[in-house]
């Protein structure tokens, strides 16, 4: 018989300080980063897995291990009595969320579903996610979990779609939608949205402002931090920003 409890953890860095919890329950590790990369509503994980393997030089096989294996889990969420969503409030973990949100309110496994997304945590003043918790500090959380709403599905699901198809236009009027349970998930989208923003040499937010920090004097590894320090809302890996810089170096705004 499974545990009657499903906890679906953001990533690895939450899945180190969980095994130290008292928490009861399996486990599901979301290894995935959709806001990172092209998606579709189609061939999704074909998409993904090139794109990864290609980018990020991982091997199928370990993609297959590492993501769709957890990935196929969901398949399996409408056997759990009680399903806990631990994310973050970043736009990476929100896009994530939305996705993993539609699949359940998809394919109907929507249970007792409920989610622990906090932005700040007392005693934290830099509070970047729930890695940088102690097992303690991390199991407290269990007192603040919400429990989602059909509401919350459907929003999840629209935003899921929007951001797929890439519909700006979607994605704006959504704005102003009633977010109920994802109160994060409206700032994360916000700060997506402003990338599409560019300035006179065609450049959006995050490319002016690693220009700026290199330009600045900065190193990559000084830049990049900066970068997580002044805009943690995105939660870009350093491998995805270092994926930026190269383009910019090709449209030849940094030099060798």
């Amino acid at each position: 018989m499974p545990s009657k409890t499903l906890h679906i953890l953001n990533g690895e860095a939450t899945l180190t300080v969980f095994r130290d919890t008292g928490i009861k329950g399996e486990v599901l590790v979301w290894n995935e980063v959709l806001a990172q990369g092209p998606v579709a509503l189609t061939k999704l994980w074909n998409i993904r897995a090139n794109y990864i393997c290609e980018n990020y030089k991982i091997d199928k096989e370990d993609y297959t291990h590492k993501v769709l294996k957890e990935v196929r889990k969901l398949d399996k969420a409408s056997i759990y009595e009680d399903i806990i969503l631990w994310f973050e409030f970043d736009l990476v973990c929100q896009i994530n969320l939305c996705y993993i949100l539609s699949h359940l309110y998809k394919t109907n496994a929507l249970g007792k579903i409920h989610l622990i997304c906090p932005d700040s945590f007392n005693g934290i003043a830099n509070f970047n996610g729930l890695g940088q918790l102690n097992p303690k500090q991390l199991e407290s959380l269990l007192a603040t979990k919400v429990l989602l709403q059909p509401h919350d599905f459907i929003i999840a699901d629209k935003i899921w779609k929007a951001y797929a198809n890439q519909d700006i236009s979607v994605l704006t009027a959504l704005l102003y939608s009633d977010f109920g349970n994802l109160a994060m998930t409206k700032p994360a989208l916000t700060a997506y949205l402003q990338t599409f923003a560019s300035n006179n040499k065609g450049l959006n937010i995050i490319e002016q402002f690693l220009l700026e920090q290199l330009n600045g004097g900065n190193n990559k590894k000084e830049a990049l931090q900066q970068f997580w320090n002044t805009y943690p809302i995105y939660g870009f890996t350093d491998l995805h920003l270092s994926l930026i810089l190269e383009k910019l170096k090709k449209r030849g705004f940094i030099k060798d």
